[in-house]
């Protein structure tokens, strides 16, 4: 066995996991292309991480 093989039935099994992989709703993909949600994440995002960054400095 070489190793194009072993490549071959990886590649099989990885396709195969992505397939059975569900997809995103219309609603999911227009939250996400949101350019306010994005912000609005972006910036509760960034603020976790000062929360945790100024805790870590009393």
């Amino acid at each position: 066995m070489d190793d194009r093989d072993i490549y071959s039935e990886m590649d099989t099994r990885t396709a195969e996991s992505i397939a059975d992989a569900p997809l995103p709703t219309r609603a999911t993909l227009r939250m996400r292309q949101n350019l306010l949600v994005q912000f609005w994440r972006f910036a509760r995002l960034n603020l976790k991480m000062m929360r945790v960054i100024f805790s870590g400095h009393d």
